[in-house]
């Protein structure tokens, strides 16, 4: 990885991506659209006070280094940018991965164990590992992938809750959701991006099953479409409708994961890519496993992209299986 440096002008530099270069090889890479994004750029560094005038206000921003491409497409334009013809918009609904408790799925507090990540056991024992005095007791930020069945009992709250709507406070209530705004604000399709040697995305249907990747590319990332309705639902009443969107909301999403059987099966995707942790279980507050207190660690995300606007969380995942 490396910066351009963006001190004067730059001559656009373009990189044939994985599947470009297979696409080139094979004689049918032809460029059709472009697209364009902003993910290196902080907006915050605008400066209206600017002792030298207005021309420079946003000189910082200008000058931003930026990243050379990548060859791995799903490494870059996290952020792209949208043609919007309606002219009168003011603002632009989000993905925000729910980590309330009750509605959605909080992550972890304890500084190298579990802290801002979801943990995913990859095998059974891991979330029969989870005891205190000898009683189960599973921790909220816990999902246990060791099969699609468990993944998406319903016992537990296994799911990875997205909701989607207006972060702020000003645009509270059904009126501010319309119609009109849902057209294009509102995503109900979404693109889900994995680590295909450690996670697959799992169908909660009955009787639960692995989904179906739409395909995998070179560097092991399989991506998924996901729009059926067992993954959404317009916000629910009462307490579970509990939300980090601050004003209206759109449909919310549940995402359900499990372990790939390269981790599950064995240790040697563990021992060539992960790393252990030690004293796992009793740092947290469990009892010390018959298993062993160590555990092997594989640290990957989730990324979300909405079908219609575009817009693309990560949402941090460690796996972890015994040792």
């Amino acid at each position: 990885m490396a910066f351009l440096d963006n001190s004067g002008d730059i001559i656009m530099q373009a990189t044939l991506t994985d599947s470009g270069r297979k696409r080139l090889a094979k004689g049918n890479f032809k460029v059709e659209y472009v697209g364009f994004g902003d993910d290196e750029i902080n907006y915050t560094l605008y400066n209206s006070n600017h002792s030298s005038g207005v021309s420079y206000y946003d000189l910082d921003i200008i000058q931003t280094p930026v990243l050379e491409a990548f060859t791995n497409s799903n490494s870059f334009l996290k952020s792209r940018l949208r043609t919007i013809e309606i002219e009168n918009i003011l603002h632009m609904s989000i993905l925000k991965h729910n980590t309330l408790e009750g509605s959605g799925k909080p992550l972890g507090t304890i500084a190298g164990y579990n802290q801002n990540v979801l943990v995913v056991g990859a095998t059974s024992l891991m979330a029969s590992n989870f005891k205190k005095t000898s009683e189960a007791s599973i921790p909220n930020w816990f999902i246990d992938g060791s099969s699609a069945k468990a993944a998406a009992d319903t016992n537990y709250n296994y799911k990875i809750v997205v909701d989607q709507g207006f972060d702020n406070v000003a645009l509270t209530g059904n009126d501010k959701w319309d119609g009109n705004l849902a057209s294009f604000q509102e995503n109900d399709s979404l693109y889900a991006y994995v680590d295909d040697r450690a996670l697959a995305l799992v169908k909660p249907s009955a009787p639960p099953s692995p989904a179906a990747a739409s395909y995998v590319d070179a560097d092991d990332v399989a991506s998924y479409f996901l729009v059926e309705n067992e993954y959404k639902q317009r916000p629910p009443n009462g307490s579970e409708n509990a939300s980090n969107i601050k004003g209206a909301r759109g449909l919310r999403w549940w995402v359900y994961v499990e372990a790939a059987s390269a981790i599950k099966n064995d240790t040697q995707f563990m021992e060539k890519y992960g790393y252990q942790i030690s004293t796992f279980y009793t740092t947290l507050g469990y009892d010390t496993p018959a298993s062993g207190d160590t555990v092997w660690a594989y640290d990957t995300t989730l990324r979300l992209t909405g079908g219609t606007t575009g817009y693309t969380i990560d949402i941090p995942l460690r796996l972890i299986r015994e040792t």
